[in-house]
Formats: structure tokens, C-alpha cells, sequence
């Protein structure tokens, strides 16, 4: 918990990590730094290769072989089903663009966001 010290600024992190996009970086009127995660407000729009990264780790933590580097884009559609339930997970086109996933509003119970920090301590 962030005690008496209040939130000053905070930011999402960088789509280079798995996580980044998920992550929400705060930082502290005492200047301590604590992230939260995983978050991911309605709207929010992440880029396919994420999904595809989160579903092909996912992939290789549940087999234990490694070898997601070999598991195709196929993946994303199935483990943003197992996330986010199968009626939430929806094919939707843009007019003029090509078929795209999206995830309805909704709260995911067994994905409860974590603080943690500070992690400029020590």
C-alpha cells in the first residue's frame, strides 16, 4: 500500500514487454515508484503481436517444452478465450479494415490487479 503518500503521475508501460501494455506505472508524492498490474480499462487497444507474445508464453509455461517460438498466430484467438471467457471474446470488422478480435466489457474476477512497490526502495 502506498501509505499517506499520494499519487502524483502515473503512465502506462511500453508495448516492447509482454506485460508493458498491462502495466500502470505510479509515482508517489514521495517519489517512490510502484506498478500495478494486470490492467487493461474498456477500449483499450493492443496490438495482435502482444496477444500472440502472451499467448505463445502462455503456451510454452503450460507444456514446459519452450518451444514458443514455433506456436502460430492461430494461438491468440484460443488463450484470449481461456483469459476472458469464450462469450466476451467477440470477431469484430472494421469498415475498411480487417477482421479484428475484442474483448466486451467486463470484469475478470480471477485477474485481480496487483500493487507493487515500491520498486525504487533500497
Amino acid at each position: 500500500a502506498m501509505g499517506a503518500d499520494s499519487a502524483t503521475a502515473f503512465g502506462f508501460g511500453s508495448q516492447l514487454g509482454p506485460w508493458g501494455p498491462f502495466t500502470l506505472f505510479v509515482a508517489a508524492s514521495n517519489g517512490a515508484l510502484y506498478s500495478l498490474c494486470p490492467v487493461a480499462p474498456f477500449g483499450m487497444a493492443v496490438p495482435q503481436s502482444i496477444a500472440v507474445q502472451q499467448a505463445q508464453e502462455e503456451g510454452a509455461r503450460s507444456s514446459g517444452e519452450g518451444e514458443a517460438g514455433q506456436q502460430q498466430e492461430g494461438a491468440t484467438e484460443p488463450w484470449m478465450r481461456a483469459v476472458y471467457g469464450t462469450s466476451n471474446v467477440q470477431q469484430v470488422q472494421p469498415s475498411g479494415g480487417s477482421t479484428r478480435l475484442a474483448v466486451k466489457p467486463h470484469v475478470v474476477h480471477h485477474a485481480t490487479p496487483a500493487l507493487v512497490g515500491p520498486l525504487n526502495s533500497g
